[in-house]
């Protein structure tokens, strides 16, 4: 099989040439390999190096990158980070838009403010920014800055869905699991769930995490290991066990009890039960805490 490392450094290569003959969407792929240490040790200084590069030739995506250097604990630069979002979203970059509407929604050092993140929301929505979308949806269903609407909520959910967002299939598979503005629909959560966790599988990029998709794959792991335990009609101990288990291979704090009190109370199993309540409890899930204590006491 071929070394995945040698294609990167030939890349590299290859970039290095372009970026020589000013090409900034070079620059912006260098930057990454020093930011994400793709066959390269991890250099933020050097990623910095060639974004600021990108940026002087209007490279929006580097705007963006800049900004998260600053933001994240690489820089620890607010007042900058906000600035460089701001001059991607000028450039009508969506994902420029989407960070500056959690910022709003957020409160994160700014004051809260949900009618200027749906504004931006809005924008971003408007160039089929799913994750903005998802987040426009969001503020139907809690009635953040607007009337609750779950109706509007989940028109925005499945618009989501359609650009293949797996947290707004968590979201969809929710609605129906729990009969939100709608009848309860065990066989459609279940259908929702499952698109949500394949769509991280397929989607998920190597040297890259995306946190939020893997805690919606998650959350969908652990609930459809819920469905599958207690649903009449559905009830299947095999997939039961098999989804609350890929919950806790994620440390999910509610999947670790989950699958603890499943093998516990079900299953008859208590080789790793303890274990599963201890690694929950020390998230500070107080469920698991009980359930750890009333173990220890039989």
């Amino acid at each position: 099989t071929q070394d995945p490392h040698k294609d990167l450094s030939k890349a590299k290569k290859a970039f290095e040439l372009s970026a020589n003959s000013g090409n900034s969407e070079a620059h912006l792929r260098l930057g990454d390999m020093y930011y994400y240490g793709q066959s390269v040790p991890i250099n933020y200084y050097k990623a910095k190096y060639h974004y600021e590069i990108a940026c002087e030739k209007e490279n929006s995506e580097a705007f963006i990158r800049l900004g998260e250097l600053y933001y994240n604990d690489h820089f620890k630069d607010y007042k900058m980070a906000k600035n460089y979002y701001k001059l991607a979203a000028q450039r009508n970059n969506p994902d420029a838009l989407l960070f500056l509407g959690n910022l709003y929604h957020d409160g994160k050092r700014v004051k809260q403010d949900f009618s200027k993140s749906r504004k931006y929301y809005e924008k971003a929505a408007f160039l089929k920014n799913s994750d903005a979308i998802l987040q426009l949806g969001n503020l139907y269903f809690y009635g953040e800055g607007v009337e609750k609407n779950y109706t509007i909520a989940r028109k925005l959910y499945e618009d989501a869905a359609y650009f293949n967002n797996n947290s707004a299939f968590l979201c969809l598979g929710n609605i129906y699991n729990d009969g939100i503005g709608v009848e309860i629909d065990i066989a459609k959560s279940i259908k929702f769930y499952t698109l949500s966790y394949r769509i991280h599988n397929e989607t998920c990029v190597p040297f890259k995490t995306d946190v939020d998709s893997l805690r919606s794959c998650t959350i969908s792991f652990n609930n459809l290991g819920v469905i599958y335990a207690i649903e009449k009609g559905f009830q299947n101990n095999y997939l039961a066990d098999c989804f609350l288990y890929k919950s806790v291979c994620n440390e999910y704090s509610l999947g670790l009890n989950n699958c603890g009190l499943f093998r516990e109370i079900v299953l008859n199993w208590n080789g790793d039960v303890e274990y599963f309540y201890k690694k929950a409890a020390k998230q500070g899930f107080a469920l698991a805490e009980f359930n750890l204590g009333r173990l220890k006491e039989k």
